[in-house]
């Protein structure tokens, strides 16, 4: 099928077109970015955001429903991996083609629910009990979910994988290439590739980071990284590098969580902890993989070697999955230097605020700008109303700001200045009422 190619030379101009549908829905999510104003969301991003959950439990109904009528032959596609095929050991493993998609999609819909019942019930209760400012619960709910699944996802990596002999061994990745997937490592596979797809849509959907454009790139890669180890049968490394990524991803989003909450001293014994499991994974680990990329793919492939699938390993392939996990790593770069600046401030007593927030934080602030003026304005007239009951003048320094109007009033209630024009009235304010 053209989805997934015999030979690295069947990838031609009709190849590429014939993938163009898949592109539309990243086309709607620029559009919709469009509507993105300051980090602020608009009316249809909210719109959008209430009605997917309904949208996706229409979906996973009406599989269930198929299922139910008996039309399992079209449910089991979307509810579990398809093109199972004997191997020589008396297993059975598993192949690739169209019904993939249909399972991806089953996936989608099913974290896309999963995250919208999940922020909506524990994360918001958890909020509330926490008593959390409004741009604070935001953030809350959006990191508690991948944080969530990120735990989930390196658990069940390590309950998969933990005896292969990949597992501790790189020359692995390429020894007895092509490789095969049992029932559970390509579940895992297309689960991960569905939970990418769904977070580059929420993605765009949630409130807007500073650090926007990093993130589109890194989720573009990384879903291209994804298909394209999946299409080509390298999925030992890609296991491998989407486990040790998500070692940190799942550290990262329950610091934040610590910090919105503010535990202060855990949060910052989590981020010593983050620092160093961020740079053990993203900077260690991962340059061992690249220096199996570059040095061990080499030796027991080579370029020109066909496989057994009719997969032609040439040098565009080879340089097309280098570049891409070299601009994986440098974005993960930039992130540490900005997470090093924000130790540097730490240490020296400044505050632990993450750089790649967005503006939630400067909404809150104006919406709470009137409650506190109301306050202050109450506290000043009764303070006038005070000093108008007193015999004894005051110095006309203790002038008494009452409105943003640059109103002020001596101790003895006179009007002194208005729009910066000294203005004397005989006539104070008789009551409090009317100031």
């Amino acid at each position: 099928s053209p989805l997934f190619p015999n030979t690295y030379n069947d990838i031609t101009p009709s190849y590429i077109s014939s993938l163009t549908s898949p592109s539309l829905p990243f086309a709607l999510s620029l559009l919709i970015q469009r509507h993105h104003t300051m980090g602020k969301r608009s009316a249809l991003v909210q719109t959008l955001d209430r009605a997917h959950p309904y949208v996706c439990a229409g979906a996973l109904g009406a599989v269930g429903l198929a299922h139910t009528l008996g039309y399992t032959n079209i449910s089991d596609r979307f509810t579990s991996v398809s093109y199972p095929t004997p191997s020589q050991d008396g297993g059975v493993v598993y192949g690739q083609g169209w019904n993939d998609l249909c399972f991806v999609s089953f996936m989608i819909c099913s974290i896309a629910l999963f995250r919208s019942v999940y922020r909506a019930t524990v994360l918001k209760t958890t909020a509330s009990l926490l008593k959390l400012s409004r741009g604070s619960a935001s953030k809350w709910l959006d990191c508690g979910w991948v944080g969530l699944y990120f735990v989930f996802s390196v658990s069940w990596a390590l309950s998969i994988f933990r005896n292969e002999p990949w597992f501790m061994d790189t020359k692995h990745f390429w020894i007895g290439y092509p490789h095969t997937m049992d029932y559970n490592f390509k579940t895992f596979y297309l689960t991960q590739l569905s939970f990418w797809l769904t977070n580059l849509g929420v993605f765009f959907i949630e409130a807007q980071r500073r650090d926007w454009w990093q993130f589109l790139v890194h989720h573009v890669v990384t879903i291209g990284l994804v298909y394209s180890s999946y299409v080509y049968q390298f999925h030992r490394v890609g296991a491998a590098i989407l486990m040790i990524l998500d070692v940190g991803d799942a550290v990262y989003y329950h610091v934040k969580m610590i910090k919105y909450a503010r535990c202060e001293t855990a949060a910052t014994i989590a981020f010593g902890l983050f620092m160093a499991v961020w740079f053990v994974t993203r900077h260690v680990l991962y340059a061992f993989i690249l220096y199996s990329i570059w040095f061990e793919f080499p030796r027991h492939l080579g370029i020109g070697y066909v496989a057994s699938n009719g997969v032609v390993l040439s040098n565009a392939m080879w340089a097309g999955f280098s570049g891409a996990l070299l601009a994986l790593q440098g974005l993960l770069l930039f992130w540490f230097v900005m997470i090093v600046r924000l130790a540097v401030r730490v240490l020296r007593g400044g505050e632990a605020a993450d750089e790649t927030d967005g503006d939630e934080e400067d909404e809150e602030e104006e919406e709470e700008v009137p409650s506190v003026t109301m306050t202050m304005m109450k506290k000043e007239e009764e303070d006038i109303t005070t000093a108008t009951s007193t015999s004894s003048p005051a110095p006309i320094s203790a002038l008494k700001r009452v409105s943003s109007m640059e109103t002020f009033y001596d101790s003895q209630g006179n009007l002194m200045k208005k729009d910066g024009a000294d203005i004397r009235t005989a006539s104070p304010p008789e009551t409090k009422k009317s100031l």
